[in-house]
């Protein structure tokens, strides 16, 4: 594809938005935006991706079999992200599955609360002796 005036003057606005968008990032890292933080930056940062994705790797003119493969590593991506986010939700500070929640969880819990009870009862009961 040759490249055009037109062509030059889009990936300089490109530029032009991305710079901006450091600019954003840098001034939204300045501030403390609470717990929304992580998802200001996240979002600035997938602006970013996504014009240097459409943009300079010409993702917006390749072929639809191009186009197919990045959504689905995209979607591989976002397969990953929430397997591991589920098993960071289901843990404790200390890195222990909490009790009750996740794969399992309600079952761990019975055999635990079973074992105990059995272990108390028998350090209760009388020596049959």
């Amino acid at each position: 594809m040759p490249r055009g005036r037109s062509n030059v003057a889009v990936l300089f606005v490109v530029f032009a938005a991305l710079l901006a968008l450091l600019a954003l990032t840098v001034e939204a890292a300045r501030h403390d935006l609470g717990r929304w933080n992580s998802v200001v930056a996240v979002l600035i940062a997938a602006v970013k991706a996504l014009l240097i994705a459409l943009y300079f790797t010409h993702l917006r003119q390749s072929s639809s079999i191009t186009k197919m493969a990045v959504v689905a590593g995209l979607v591989w991506l976002a397969i990953m992200f929430t397997l591991s986010l589920t098993d960071y939700w289901t843990r404790n500070g200390n890195g222990t599955p909490v009790a009750g929640v996740g794969c399992g969880g309600s079952l761990a819990r019975q055999v635990a609360l079973q074992s105990q009870s059995a272990t108390f009862s028998k350090s209760t009961s009388p020596d049959t002796r």
